[in-house]
């Protein structure tokens, strides 16, 4: 939860599909990069939903263990575009971007 920092379940893998498409973002020390990045993904993906009703998506951002400002701009985007667009996954520490995708 971005406004209380309190940690909520992800869905399990298990589970049926709720979004037509789940983009991952591997992120480890991008607080720089992370803006733009995010912001032409989601400007993207929202004009392909004005197009498309029944399209649906979500952006898992994954932060590997960053030790700047990552965590704080992912939260950021959560709270723009709320919860059921854009989520965020913390791993305490560095795994690598394979490990961070597989989480």
């Amino acid at each position: 939860d971005p406004n209380s920092l309190k940690p909520v379940p992800c869905p399990s893998i298990f589970d049926p599909a709720e979004k037509y498409i789940s983009l991952i973002i591997p992120a480890y020390n991008e607080e720089h990069r992370l803006p733009g990045a995010l912001d032409e993904t989601i400007n993207y993906l929202q004009k392909r939903r004005k197009k498309d009703d029944s399209f649906t998506y979500e952006v898992v951002i994954v932060d590997d263990g960053s030790v700047d400002g990552t965590k704080q701009v992912a939260f950021d985007y959560v709270k723009k575009y709320k919860v059921d667009n854009v989520r965020v996954l913390l791993l305490g520490r560095n795994h690598g971007k394979g490990e961070a995708i597989r989480q």
